[in-house]
């Protein structure tokens, strides 16, 4: 609305004149024919129903001008879509909203009389022929004031009626109809128009186009005149016609087809494929047609298809390929499956030598030759073969006898190898021609550019196969010689990278790294163990692989003691060092270790031997001390005295020869006492032993032989062993007390007959009744009777020091 009061609009609209007005009577008659040629126009030129309205508006209201006003979507102004009578110059001119009535009737949505308008409105004040009274109504599409469809009075004394309203109205609706009807139309013509699919209309009677939109010419490059009436089925497909004419036989029974797709001919192009959606509409016997070039979208998935199919194919090629170690099985495996995808007969693969100008067919697949590798042939034989090895250039051949690039003497030899189409496929490395592969077959054939990229594809998949299996049958070589020596070697030997892994160990190596990981890093770290010269443990971080790693020499190693899962304890020398790679960092090390376990126990054993060794001397040194004072003791004669000092220094000696058998060894009781008896050369008739197996101690020992003895003599001078009818029993047993196994010695001497009964105490008495209470925690006893000898030696059975060991203490109590 413009900028003016709302009182001054009030005064130039009178609408409520037309009911105080006379109105004539209405002249239905009059508007049904009306009405009947607004719906004859909306059949036969739906574009000019609107004008058509304007004119039945003029004429039923008796007015001098009638038309409709439309607002323009998004715009601020109306639109004369239809103008008659003398204001039919100004159709299809515009006129702002706010500057005229059909504002004030599209926002108030009502029937509105206007006098003079001009007054108001500035926009008529200039407009020829001048108007004076001005009858609007809402035009509604949807519901909604669109618009306005008007009549004017152009003379002062022209008066529009309350039937003039009501015609208005009763128009405006069917003129609402009729817009919806017509926008339907041109919505329908300019979708036709516009659509890019295929768009057309043919006869169910004879299955010709009746119309077709511009995308149907423009893709098939056809004309109207080149369809319009024509029998489509001449441009379709040969191989294609008989189903186009089964789809037509089932459109015109009323089937809807959906998704038939055939070729077709365009023009200057070849053939499209072109997919359709059809139904037919029965009451006029069309059929309605949706096309859809697709073309490429079928040629994609053509590529598609046939990239998914050389991508299964090579993948299966390589999964062939990938496991095997000899070149030629490779070669033919590879051909096998290439040859049988190709449809081809045979395939070669040619090594070249540029420099000796040589060439040889070293593996061959199909042909006459069957598989097998053929003999060394010159560059210039075999040419189809050969040549692309020399040139380094791709050579595709669809037809030998035909190709112009082929000499006469090629195509004799080509024909001597029943070979006319072919690809030689040449390989190169590095700028450097090595060879060809070879695809051919004995008949003309079309090579397509998806085959030559297969083959060429398949042949450096072969290349590199062959060239992995020959690389590694080398490397199988030289690994076997490396192993050989690697594990022939007399020490254990690993290379670890920096995260303290071996990534090569001989087999000596595998005893002492289970985990494959280095001491310091083992999850079980306590398997090693070094200590300073300190006493202090050697920490993880100063083993002989961690400082390798950072750059140190450890040579000569250091002794670790080693710890398997048994518990076992070796002793080894653990050297290291490092490994640099080309930029001279460090990537690793190298560890030796050497077990030293015999020669650490070997000298832990000599060490031993001579601690007791000079532990022994010291208490022998001692005893005989002890025993050359004591033997003086009691005897008036030299030679007595000599030969009861030489005897105790025999017992010692032989207990001595007991216990050097071995560092720290036990002593088996029967077998002293046995050695003893033997000693005293007393007949085995004489005397008799028993007890259960009993291990003695060294000090123990050394005791009871110096007891046995001092027994033995005093038997063969005075007791049983003196007489032929005297009897010696010895014999043990083992008792528990407190917690404790004791053993008990018995000596008993019969057959004898003694001057009396008192006891003499000497050496071998005090030995026994003292030495053996004071040594080994027991008790001794000895009782001489008339007619008998009775000894006893009771002691726990626990380890104990040497007896010959010499003490102040024990010096005093003798």
């Amino acid at each position: 609305m413009i900028e003016h009061s709302q009182r001054a609009v009030e005064d130039v609209i009178i609408t409520d004149e037309l009911a105080r007005r006379p109105s004539r009577a209405a002249d239905l008659a009059a508007e049904n024919r009306a009405l009947a040629r607004l719906a004859e126009a909306m059949i036969a030129d739906p574009q000019r129903v609107l004008d058509q309205l304007a004119e039945e508006v003029m004429e039923l209201t008796r007015s001098e001008s009638a038309g409709i006003s439309l607002l323009e979507r998004g715009e601020g102004h109306f639109r004369w879509v239809a103008a008659t009578g003398q204001f039919a110059p100004f159709r299809n001119g515009t006129m702002p909203r706010d500057a005229s009535p059909c504002g004030e009737v599209v926002s108030r949505d009502t029937v509105l009389l206007f006098n003079e308008a001009a007054h108001i409105f500035p926009a008529l004040r200039d407009v020829q022929p001048k108007v004076y009274e001005n009858l609007l109504v809402p035009f509604r599409v949807e519901g909604e004031p669109a618009g306005t469809v008007w009549a004017i009075k152009h003379t002062p004394e022209g008066r529009f009626e309350r039937e003039d309203a009501r015609v208005l109205e009763s128009l405006a609706r069917f003129a609402a109809a009729s817009f919806r009807l017509h926008s339907a139309v041109l919505q329908r013509d300019r979708f036709f128009d516009l659509s890019r699919d295929l768009l057309a209309i043919a006869s169910t009677e004879d299955g010709t186009w009746k119309r077709v939109n511009p995308s149907f010419t423009r893709i098939l490059g056809l004309s109207e005149d080149d369809l319009i009436g024509h029998d489509f089925a001449e441009y379709v497909h040969p191989d294609d016609q008989e189903r186009t004419r089964d789809v037509a036989a089932r459109l015109a029974a009323g089937e809807v087809v959906d998704q038939f797709e055939h070729r077709v001919l365009c023009k200057g192009s070849g053939y499209r494929v072109i997919q359709w959606h059809a139904a037919t509409f029965p009451p006029q016997g069309e059929i309605y047609c949706v096309g859809r070039d697709v073309t490429q979208e079928r040629a994609a998935q053509a590529a598609r298809r046939d990239a998914e199919a050389r991508q299964s194919f090579l993948l299966t090629l390589s999964d062939t390929i990938r496991t095997l170690v000899d070149p030629v099985a490779i070669f033919h495996e590879a051909c096998r499956l290439l040859l049988e995808w190709l449809r081809a007969d045979r395939a070669s693969y040619v090594e070249f030598d540029p420099a000796a100008d040589f060439a040889r067919v070293t593996l061959q697949f199909g042909g006459e030759d069957g598989g097998k590798p053929s003999d060394n042939a010159r560059s210039d034989d075999r040419a189809w073969a050969l040549s692309p090895a020399r040139t380094g250039q791709l050579l595709v051949i669809d037809d030998a006898a035909a190709s112009g690039g082929i000499s006469a003497d090629e195509r004799a030899a080509l024909a001597s190898l029943q070979l006319v189409a072919f690809i030689n496929y040449p390989l190169r490395k590095d700028g450097e021609h090595l060879g060809a592969f070879c695809v051919g077959q004995s008949r003309p054939r079309e090579w397509t550019d998806a085959e030559v990229e297969l083959i060429s594809e398949t042949a450096e998949r072969i290349w590199a196969a062959i060239e992995r299996a020959r690389a590694e049958a080398a490397l199988r070589e030289s690994q076997a010689r490396l192993s050989a020596v690697f594990d022939g070697l007399p020490v254990a030997v690993g290379v670890s990278d920096r995260s303290r892994n071996f990534v090569l160990v001989n087999q000596a190596m595998t005893r002492f790294a289970p985990d494959n990981t280095m001491p310091s890093a083992d999850g079980r770290r306590w398997r090693w163990t070094a200590r300073h010269r300190d006493g202090t443990p050697l920490a993880a971080d100063e083993f002989p692989g961690a400082r390798a790693l950072r750059g140190e020499r450890v040579v000569p190693g250091i002794d670790m003691l080693y710890t398997d899962d048994s518990g076992r304890e070796i002793w080894t020398s653990v050297a290291a060092l490092p490994v640099r790679g080309a930029g001279g960092d460090i990537i690793g090390f190298v560890a030796v270790v050497s077990d030293i376990d015999a020669l650490m126990r070997s000298l832990e054993s000599q060490g031993t031997l001579l601690a007791e060794l000079q532990h022994r001397v010291r208490n022998i040194l001692a005893m005989i001390r002890s025993v050359v004072r004591r033997t003086g003791e009691g005897h008036t004669s030299l030679d007595d005295y000599v030969a009861h000092l030489l005897g105790r220094i025999d017992a010692m000696a032989r207990t001595q020869v007991l216990l050097t058998r071995s560092a720290g060894a036990d002593v088996d009781l029967d077998g002293l006492v046995r050695e003893e008896l033997r000693a005293q050369l007393a007949r085995e008739a004489q005397f008799e032993i028993s007890g259960p197996d009993v291990r003695l101690s060294p000090k123990a020992a050394e005791v009871v032989t110096l007891a046995m003895h001092e027994l033995a003599t005093n038997s063969l001078k005075y007791g049983a062993l003196a007489h032929p009818e005297g009897r010696l029993r010895i014999g043990w047993k083992l008792e528990p007390r407190n917690g404790e196994e004791w053993l008990v010695v018995r000596w008993k001497e019969t057959g004898i007959q003694l001057a009396d009964g008192r006891l003499i105490r000497g050496f071998g008495t005090d030995l026994i009744t003292r030495r053996v209470a004071y040594e080994l925690k027991g008790q001794g006893t000895i009782d001489f009777a008339r007619k008998s000898v009775l000894a006893s030696i009771e002691f726990p059975l626990v380890p104990a020091t040497s007896v010959l060991e010499t003490t102040p203490s024990a010096e005093g109590g003798k």
